[in-house]
């Protein structure tokens, strides 16, 4: 079975051997499209080797998958998120030789990266290349008017959440995703982490009925009060 390298430094890939590259991308917004497309043609020109790009969005990655390999089509590269990729290699789905070889050849990979992507035998699934910060962006001069506290514990978010909130004006307290995807799972996943909820305990159970995560539910539900509407996404932060 073709197997996957999950890369975005495609230039380690030079080679004769390859003609066309085809390479999936979960960053489907269009002004990132626009750079990886922009950057794939740079590769072309000075490699002579083509990068067909082709945008998927993250929560459809796993589906497509086993469509593409039932058809053949498996790309050369794949970029994703962690969690997708844990599950791609441990199906077997993954080149973990040379993800290996190209971690180890480098020599400058930020080794707590690389261990969450480890399969647990002195291997790689893929290579870490980016990251990003989850957290709170918020206006300073807003809180200040108002006479809120940073927002750095509950207690300080709901309460900025609910007086900031005026949707008669077209503002909302919060922009808080409550739609089932991988944006919803990233954000959840940090209250929950910080209230000290697991979904799963060391012995692998399914832990969702703690005392800590039904809290953080709750809180959850709580600031959705304040928040746009119906189902909001990354693009309505």
């Amino acid at each position: 079975m073709k197997k996957l390298l999950v890369l975005m430094l495609v230039v380690v890939l030079v080679s004769a051997a390859f003609a066309k590259i085809t390479f999936w991308t979960t960053e489907v917004e269009s002004n990132r499209m626009q750079r990886i497309r922009a950057l794939a043609t740079i590769f072309k020109a000075q490699t002579g080797i083509e990068v067909e790009v082709v945008p998927v969005e993250e929560n459809d990655l796993l589906k497509q998958i086993p469509i593409a390999k039932n058809a053949g089509t498996l790309p050369d590269l794949l970029e994703g998120g962690i969690e997708p990729m844990l599950l791609l290699g441990s199906q077997n789905f993954l080149d973990e030789d040379l993800s290996t070889k190209i971690i180890n050849d480098f020599g400058d990979v930020y080794n707590g990266a690389a261990k969450m992507l480890s399969n647990g035998m002195g291997k790689y699934y893929a290579i870490p290349f980016h990251a990003w910060v989850q957290g709170i962006w918020y206006r300073k001069d807003m809180f200040a008017s108002q006479d809120l506290g940073d927002p750095v514990t509950w207690y300080n978010i709901a309460l900025a959440a609910k007086v900031l909130n005026n949707p008669k004006k077209g503002v909302y307290g919060i922009i808080l995703p409550k739609k089932a995807d991988a944006y919803a799972e990233q954000v959840f996943t940090e209250i929950a982490l910080a209230n000290g909820a697991r979904p799963i305990d060391e012995n692998g159970n399914i832990t969702f009925n703690t005392p800590e995560m039904i809290e953080a539910f709750r809180f959850y539900k709580e600031l959705g009060k304040y928040s746009k509407p119906g189902f909001t996404t990354v693009l309505d932060a």
